[in-house]
């Protein structure tokens, strides 16, 4: 039995492409609650540093979420990804008659509650050898009746646990 081992891949022009050159991951699992009508900040961000500016971020973001609404409207909680400050990614549509992405709905009853997860996967260029912080964002639409939680605690299981990862990969 053999076993080939490398600590680098390389092309024959001597340039290391498509290759993990490092990876960033972490568990959040402090509670938010998010009921704004406009996007904010949110609880789910991580940083890196690119080694070099041609390289791809491949970002993975996976929060756990509850949703729940206390009224008979319809509640939305929608997402959209940042780099440092610049929006680069929004996962979520928006028509005539409000946004979606994450829902809640049943009709005929007062209150609804949704749990899952809401994975956001990315592959991001951000050209540069300075290191970028990487952010979710998250806001409700449709109901004024409306929270959305990541990493709710529900008695008597565990806290729950949101998930961030960045790999870097050479081009």
């Amino acid at each position: 039995m053999s076993i080939a081992k490398f600590n680098k891949w390389q092309s024959v022009d001597g340039v290391t492409r498509n290759a993990v050159l490092q990876v960033v991951s972490q568990k959040i699992d402090t509670l938010q609650l998010v009921n704004s009508t406009s996007f904010i900040d949110t609880v789910m961000t991580a940083s890196i540093t690119p080694t070099s500016a041609t390289s791809k971020i491949l970002v993975n973001f996976t929060p756990t979420l509850v949703l729940s609404r206390s009224s008979s409207n319809v509640g939305i909680g929608a997402f959209q990804l940042l780099r440092d400050s610049n929006i680069i990614y929004k996962p979520y549509g928006q028509t005539a008659s409000g946004v979606f992405s994450m829902g809640t709905a049943s009709q005929g009853t007062t209150a609804a509650v949704t749990y899952g997860n809401f994975p956001i996967t990315y592959l991001d260029s951000p050209a540069t050898t300075s290191e970028v912080t990487y952010m979710m964002q998250a806001a409700c639409f449709n109901s004024t009746a409306l929270n959305l939680y990541i990493n709710y605690f529900v008695s008597p299981y565990s806290q729950t646990e949101s998930t961030i990862t960045l790999m870097e990969i050479a081009q």
